[in-house]
């Protein structure tokens, strides 16, 4: 059983630690969808100068507060494409006819406005806001080679296939904005995943499921050692009763009996506890008693499901490690990659230990 738990522990570990690693990479490739849209250049810098770096508590933080200002200025730029949004008005667009149709399909008009613009500090749209129907009638039916073939067109026809792309260039910069907008929103939320003071970030919910597995191994490791040693244990647990042998058909089942109805009603710190008492030398972590920090991450587990995040009274009475961590009562107690990594490091160690 101890093996076959240990593995497991690994193996759903190493799952949690390559799902964290994935999310990382996917922040550079989610980013890169949004890198060549306006408005964002102060958001490019930020990015690459961000990184994932857990070598020391300064790295993260440093980190940290470059993933802040990314944010910031994500959701001011949401509110820039908002307000441009909003500022637009509805336009339909005209309807083609016949002539119109073959002046753009015989006749290559919008090739022939692309070729006239000039791309001088103005839009194609506001230059076909200044283009005359008549001047482009003129200057086409005179234009060499064009003699009969344009002079069915007349100013109207011009107009129309102006009007035409006028529309068809402003509703295409309203998709443009409104897919910007949408991209930036979907981005803006990815950012807050890796944010450790978001309740719903990678970090966080990482080191929830972690200790979940880490649980129930605990449990299967201690239910083995019970089995194997059981009346030394039985005696820590400070749960012995008066046995009723009568109630039990062999030793086997009282024992089974006995370990089962204290599994049952006690938390993984107490289990901890019996453990300790039971042989230190499990905590031993490169020649280090552990056992405290064991319960300091038990204890921030514990706040973030039940006070979300901020430090009790509970979680310094039961959190013994606590003290290096210099978190004050009623205070967010954060969980970055630092901490998940380190959480994740010592939990393989103390399994490794059975």
């Amino acid at each position: 059983m101890s093996n076959k738990a240990k593995q497991r522990f690994i193996d759903e570990m190493n799952q949690l630690n390559n799902y964290v690693l994935y999310m990382q990479e996917n922040f550079y490739l989610r980013y890169s969808f949004i890198k060549g849209i306006d408005g964002i250049d102060g958001i490019t810098e930020l990015v690459e100068k961000f990184s994932f770096d857990t070598s020391s508590k300064n790295a993260v933080d440093k980190n940290y507060r470059i993933l802040k200002k990314i944010i910031a200025q994500t959701e001011r730029a949401i509110s820039e494409y908002q307000s441009q949004i909003d500022a637009r008005q509805t336009v339909a667009r005209p309807r083609y006819t016949s002539k119109v149709r073959k002046l753009f399909d015989e006749g290559n008009f919008r090739a022939y406005e692309e070729a006239s613009y000039l791309d001088e500090g103005q839009t194609f749209y506001e230059f076909l806001c200044e283009l005359d129907a008549a001047t482009e009638k003129r200057n086409i039916d005179a234009a060499p080679g064009s003699e009969e073939y344009y002079r069915e067109y007349t100013v109207s026809d011009y107009q129309r296939a102006i009007d035409i792309m006028k529309a068809e260039e402003y509703l295409e910069e309203s998709d443009r904005l409104e897919r910007h907008y949408s991209w930036l929103k979907d981005y803006v939320v990815h950012f807050k995943l890796y944010d450790i003071k978001n309740p719903v970030n990678i970090y966080r919910q990482s080191f929830i499921s972690l200790m979940a597995i880490f649980d129930a191994t605990v449990f299967d490791l201690f239910e083995k050692m019970f089995h194997k040693d059981f009346f030394a244990i039985d005696k820590i647990t400070e749960k012995s009763n008066k046995i009723q042998l009568s109630n039990y058909n062999s030793f086997k089942e009282l024992q089974k009996s006995r370990i089962d109805d204290y599994l049952k009603s006690v938390y993984v710190a107490e289990v901890l506890r019996v453990m300790h008492e039971y042989n230190a030398m499990l905590f031993l972590i490169n020649g280090v008693d552990r056992y405290d920090d064991l319960l300091e991450l038990i204890a921030r587990r514990n706040i973030h499901i039940h006070n979300k995040g901020i430090a009790d009274q509970k979680y310094f009475e039961k959190g013994n490690g606590a003290q290096k961590y210099g978190i004050k009562i009623g205070k967010y107690v954060p969980i970055d990659s630092l901490y998940f990594s380190e959480s994740a490091k010592l939990l393989e160690s103390f399994v490794n230990n059975f």
